[in-house]
């Protein structure tokens, strides 16, 4: 999983720019942790217990199972029955997974990031 970190010259944002196949999980730093050091170090604890877990923000909802870290965006969970059968949501920018400790030493570089010593 590759990924760059910048600040935003313009207003100051820090942002995560991931490959493809990983963007919500750049999505879910920026909109649901952000530059906030005690969410960030607090979520990185909950992973290190290596248990099964569940994130809710909101918009994104981060979900550890059998050692898998996954990231879905809430409109998943929606029921798409009254949409048009012709239309189709792209849901791939909805949801991404990795390994656990592949998306703990991402959390931990964007909390080094946000956070120097």
């Amino acid at each position: 999983m590759e990924y760059q970190f910048r600040l935003n010259p313009f207003d100051g944002r820090h942002q995560i720019q991931m490959e493809y196949g990983f963007e919500a999980m750049g999505r879910f730093i920026e909109d649901e942790l952000g530059t906030d050091k005690t969410k960030i170090s607090t979520l990185i604890a909950r992973l290190q217990q290596g248990r099964d877990l569940r994130f809710e923000g909101h918009e994104w909802a981060l979900v550890v199972e059998q050692g898998e870290l996954s990231v879905l965006h809430h409109r998943l969970d929606h029921n798409e029955v009254d949409l048009d059968p012709d239309l189709a949501l792209d849901d791939a920018d909805a949801s991404s997974h990795c390994g656990l400790e592949d998306g703990l030493l991402l959390l931990r570089a964007w909390l080094d990031f946000v956070a120097p010593l």
